[in-house]
């Protein structure tokens, strides 16, 4: 007869105890049954040494303090110690078994007893903390599972051990974090030196610059500068960058646009900014154009943004200042890689004679296109700001709720009001007084003193209303 046998012999012959022998289960799991096995002799031997003593310890809470020793491979003798200090522990704080403390408002004595089993069972060496975690998590698992508590077999070493990989995982995991966020750092270093024309020892400073910035503020890298309050922090970046290298007010948004791009890049930052962008004329006058072209057909912002790079990539290859250039009489487009794969891609494919066509008609054009598109922008620029301006007047004078400013912006996206004149002057002010209920004639007061603002004191209710918005999202 084996140890197991034997003891589970001493068990039922010896002590009467009466349980039902489990059927034969042909889909036992034979790591479950040593385990259950394991604890049932475990259980037989502390009941031995339980009558012996006369201690006051149920079953479940024998069975708990075998299973906690026999996860740390210890003795019987600790085993024995670990049966008086829970014993002690029980008397001294009234209780009759585990069950009776368990919940959070009993943390406390669950963390108590662990530390004096832990004690009792000589665990004061330099891992001491972490046994007393294990040990802790074991006692609140007994206490909270009562009656039906029967734990499966852990072994605390197979357990740090498995904790140490996890651990090793994650080390390496941030490492890898680390070292491809620094190389999207590095990557927007080598797009802004291409883009400025910086030399190496100017392309160096730039990397200075950045390197002090992050040491400065105790990140790794530009990434963690991500959220909404870091726009100044980011703003003082590129003002320094631009004074550095006496750049001028165009070059710093070129400069602000392309590190906020590279912040909010998921993995891989793909940068894109180029030096054709530092012709402000031409590069606005070429997208203008590409997006008059793109939203005809419906295209989406990413395939869009994808073709625009492309282009602008090889116009830049091929030493030429415009996109537009790519379409000079006697270009094939299969000398220009890049620009040429996107167009042959599934978005893409079905319409690439139609944009070649109509590319091939805007050269001819760009001026007049680009005027006809820069009058609509200015138009919807100055309705935005006129609106924007409306709604945080009338937030100064009603003190809008967050809902109040959503009904505002949707009504706004509907409209497209000349502020400026009477009929669609009046038709704002009876809508807006209609949606919130408030007086027409303060309406018509806020819309008339914004149309008397000059260009300047408009414009900074665009900041304003993005400011006003994020304080109103923060109360909901």
């Amino acid at each position: 007869m084996n140890k197991v046998n034997a003891l589970n012999s001493i068990n039922f012959k010896a002590y009467g105890i009466i349980e039902r022998k489990p059927e034969p289960d042909n889909n036992t799991n034979p790591q479950k049954l040593e385990n259950d096995l394991k604890q049932t002799a475990a259980l037989g031997k502390s009941q031995i040494n339980f009558k012996g003593r006369k201690l006051n310890l149920n079953k479940k809470d024998l069975l708990f303090l075998s299973s906690l020793t026999a996860s740390f491979g210890l003795s019987a003798d600790y085993l024995d110690k670990a049966k008086q200090t829970l014993s002690e522990f029980l008397s001294d704080n009234d209780f009759k078994s585990m069950d009776d403390f368990a919940g959070q408002n009993y943390i406390a004595e669950q963390v108590n007893l662990a530390d004096k089993l832990r004690t009792a069972m000589d665990m004061d060496g330099d891992d001491a903390d972490d046994r007393l975690s294990f040990i802790t998590d074991m006692v609140i698992e007994r206490c909270e599972a009562g009656e039906d508590y029967f734990p499966e077999y852990i072994d605390y070493h197979e357990t740090v051990k498995r904790k140490e990989e996890e651990e090793a995982r994650l080390k390496e995991g941030v490492k890898s974090y680390i070292q491809r966020e620094r190389n999207n750092d590095e990557r927007l270093i080598n797009t802004l030196s291409n883009t400025f024309e910086l030399n190496n020892i100017e392309k160096n400073k730039l990397r200075e610059i950045i390197d002090s910035f992050l040491d400065k503020y105790k990140a790794v890298s530009l990434k963690q500068f991500g959220s909404i309050d870091d726009a100044e922090i980011i703003a003082n970046l590129t003002d320094q960058i631009t004074k550095e290298f006496k750049l001028n007010e165009y070059d710093n948004l070129l400069i602000s646009s392309e590190i906020i791009e590279r912040i909010m890049s998921a993995d891989k930052y793909i940068p894109k900014l180029n030096p054709l962008d530092r012709n402000e004329e031409i590069s606005q006058r070429d997208k203008s154009v590409f997006l008059e072209i793109m939203n005809s057909y419906n295209i989406d912002w990413k395939t869009q943004e994808s073709l625009y790079l492309a282009m602008k990539n090889d116009a830049y290859k091929n030493n030429y200042s415009s996109i537009w250039d790519l379409f000079n009489k006697g270009n094939k487009m299969n000398q220009f890689k890049e620009t040429d794969t996107i167009l042959n891609s599934l978005n893409l494919r079905s319409l690439k004679t139609d944009l070649l066509i109509d590319f091939n008609l805007a050269l001819k054009n760009l001026d007049a296109i680009h005027e006809k598109n820069r009058a609509k922008e200015y138009e919807a620029k100055d309705r935005y700001t006129k609106q924007s301006a409306v709604i945080c007047q009338l937030e100064n004078r009603y003190g809008l709720s967050m809902e109040n400013i959503e009904k505002l912006l949707d009504y706004f996206k509907t409209q497209k009001l000349d502020y400026s004149t009477a009929n669609d002057r009046w038709k704002a002010v009876y809508d807006i007084s209609d949606l919130l209920n408030i007086s027409s004639k303060e309406v018509n007061e806020i819309i008339t003193k914004i149309n008397s603002m000059d260009e300047d004191e408009l414009d900074e209710y665009n900041l304003k209303l993005s400011r006003l918005i994020m304080s109103k999202s923060r109360e909901v």
